[in-house]
């Protein structure tokens, strides 16, 4: 791994106010998955598979971390696996199917376990921080679905909003009866968090947790006190909150409200597939949209899959054609950009040349067959070209030379 220092971080403004943006599109909004995990209860599909392709899926996933290195970075023995695996007890999948909320931010893990599991570490872009037992970070109050308990109980397999599936610790997990359920489902209206880590406290000022922008939670409102319905260990409370960290209804998509989210997600630290609480490149893309009323899946591929209508195979085109299509048919924040794996928004222009927000682990290094890494770390804004300018810079292994699909979420 190489640290050198990225033109495009000292040269563009990490800061939108500097853009240029001309035209603010009106972007589609749906909240579609806001209970997808919850209506899966009565079904017997959840997101489009049966159990059966779901269970059969799961095992293709756990089959991929059998060969894997551990915190340590040694090879996984047999028995470490299999005794996470047995843990597991898939054999009661889907026994349970009850209600739940999450309890505080928490991270969902293919196995009960919070030990990592790596790829061979000396293999270009693995080892930290791709843990591949990692599946997302969740938010506190998401709601989810119980499939099953592991072997020793510690550990809850749920299902959720966001089309994916793993392991929580038991004490992040709130159980909430069907009648509940309901009247959550049809009796509240929700807001999404537009302040980024905001301390929350219970009713008797005791701490709860540092509540990350794109949170939705359940509102009401009491003799004109806006409160928020928390999941605590007592039940769930409504919580006092300050109208101006919560969207209850839709921001407009106007150039002061994505200046107002954008600037607090820029410069925050990467983390794959939400490690340690912090965003990859999915998780930016969809807790930027959230305030605005757009509720995106979690991960980059279902991202570029949702709205098919409006997506451009790009695969074919050079560099060169897909910048200018960018320019063209792209407006600000109005777009996503695709590869496999990675996804940003394209972020309009700065001094006449494109320019993207995006979470980015590091810049691709080639010299013969070995490749390496620059790392980055963070949400930045960039050229399309970030890193060029570094010695064995990659440019067949550059993010835009091999973006594969172009998304547009305006009407």
């Amino acid at each position: 791994m190489y640290f050198s220092e990225i033109k495009d971080l000292k040269q563009l403004p990490q800061d939108t106010r500097s853009l240029n943006i001309e035209e603010i599109p009106e972007i589609i909004t749906t909240n579609k998955l806001l209970f997808s995990a919850w209506n899966t209860k009565h079904v017997d599909k959840w997101n489009g598979m049966s159990f059966k392709e779901l269970k059969r899926k799961i095992g293709e996933n756990i089959e991929r971390l059998k060969h894997s290195y551990n915190e340590v970075l040694a090879q996984r023995t047999p028995d470490e696996f299999n005794s996470d695996l047995k843990n597991a007890n898939f054999k009661d999948l889907f026994e349970e199917r009850r209600y739940a909320l999450i309890r505080r931010n928490t991270d969902l893990r293919s196995l009960p376990t919070i030990r990592p599991y790596f790829n061979n570490p000396l293999s270009p872009g693995e080892g930290y921080p791709f843990d591949h037992a990692q599946e997302t970070h969740l938010y506190i109050g998401s709601p989810v679905l119980l499939s099953h308990y592991s072997q020793d109980k510690a550990w809850a397999f749920i299902l959720t909003n966001d089309h994916m599936a793993g392991f929580i610790k038991v004490q992040d997990l709130m159980i909430i009866p069907a009648r509940e359920a309901k009247i959550l489902m049809n009796s509240h209206k929700f807001g999404v968090v537009i302040k980024e880590n905001l301390n929350i406290y219970d009713n008797n000022d005791n701490f709860i947790e540092h509540i990350k922008l794109g949170t939705i939670l359940p509102t009401t409102s009491e003799n004109g006190k806006l409160k928020v319905l928390v999941p605590t260990h007592h039940g769930l409370e409504e919580i006092k909150i300050n109208p101006n960290d919560i969207a209850v209804n839709p921001l407009a998509f106007s150039k002061s409200n994505i200046d107002m989210i954008a600037n607090q997600l820029i410069a925050r630290p990467y983390g794959f597939g939400g490690y340690l609480g912090n965003r990859d490149s999915s998780q930016l893309v969809k807790d930027f949209y959230a305030p605005f009323g757009l509720y995106l899946p979690r991960n980059s591929k279902e991202q570029s899959e949702f709205f098919p209508h409006k997506t451009l195979d790009v695969s074919n085109l050079s560099v060169k054609e897909k910048l200018r299509l960018l320019k063209e048919k792209g407006k600000p924040f109005g777009a996503l950009i695709y590869k496999k794996g990675r996804i940003a928004i394209y972020a309009g222009d700065f001094e006449g040349k494109p320019v993207m927000l995006h979470s980015v682990w590091g810049v691709v290094l080639s010299k013969g067959k070995n490749l390496s890494r620059n790392v980055i770390g963070k949400s930045v804004i960039s050229s399309s070209k970030i890193g060029k300018e570094l010695d064995n810079y990659s440019k067949k292994d550059s993010f835009i030379y091999k973006a594969s699909k172009i998304i547009f979420l305006y009407k």
